[in-house]
């Protein structure tokens, strides 16, 4: 995907509830940049397993477009992956 310097936010939804609250994702300036594997980690309770994740940005700053290629969330406790493929632009030009 294209890279972004917006923040971006994320929500886990699973069988046995959403994650608390909307999670920033950020650790470092570079985040989110083209080619690039980034990780995070979000603390929530147990989710079950996932269903689906609402992932959005909020669109500021220059570099504000994002093309995201896909997601993947693994619970670090049992090792289940949960994969989300995406490929789909964040910003005002593509919705």
């Amino acid at each position: 995907g294209a890279g972004t310097d917006a923040n971006v936010f994320i929500e886990l939804h699973g069988a046995e509830g959403l994650s608390s609250k909307r999670e920033k994702l950020d650790t470092s300036k570079d985040d989110f940049e083209r080619g690039r594997k980034d990780t995070f980690f979000v603390e929530c309770s147990d989710l079950g397993k996932l269903d689906h994740i609402i992932i959005g940005t909020d669109g500021a700053g220059l570099g504000a477009s994002w093309k995201l290629a896909y997601l993947e969330v693994i619970n670090v406790q049992t090792n289940e992956r949960s994969f989300f493929p995406c490929d789909a632009w964040f910003d005002k030009k593509h919705g």
